[in-house]
């Protein structure tokens, strides 16, 4: 037996024929209460919704009504998406031709080293146990002065 109460969506699964099947309906009093009531409401449902009866003429009526709204949206919504669309073009186009940076060309740098002064920094960073990578991270934890 399960413990457990289920909550609505599992008893609405169940309803549906998509959830577990369990003893805990017809052991549980206020359980089966809440399945009962819910298969009530279910029938009231069906029952109500087999007595309505359906016009083919109004069906076909309400079909060419929906249609032409939706005609008449689209034709519509098209024409400010090509509107919006070609505004967006345009600022676009008006900021580049306005904002032309003028980008100072790069200047090589050149450093005064020796020789000596080469190699020992080459033999520095080979003596180095961490790897190169580490030192940004550790960069971020020093404290600024």
């Amino acid at each position: 037996m399960n413990s457990k109460h289920p909550s609505e969506d599992e008893l609405l699964d169940r309803l549906y024929g998509i959830g577990q099947e369990d003893d805990h309906l017809n052991v549980c009093a206020e359980c089966g209460e809440q399945w009962q009531a819910l298969l009530a409401s279910r029938r009231a449902v069906v029952d109500q919704a087999g007595s309505v009866e359906v016009d083919s003429v109004q069906l076909s009526r309400q079909r060419a009504a929906v249609m032409a709204r939706i005609e008449h949206s689209s034709t519509r919504f098209f024409s400010w998406r090509a509107v919006t669309a070609f505004a967006g073009a345009a600022a676009m186009v008006l900021g580049f031709v306005v904002y032309h940076p003028q980008h100072p060309k790069a200047t090589p740098v050149r450093t005064a080293s020796s020789d000596s002064q080469f190699f020992s920094e080459i033999y520095s960073e080979m003596e180095q146990t961490e790897p190169r990578a580490v030192k940004p991270i550790h960069r971020l934890f020093q404290e600024q002065q």
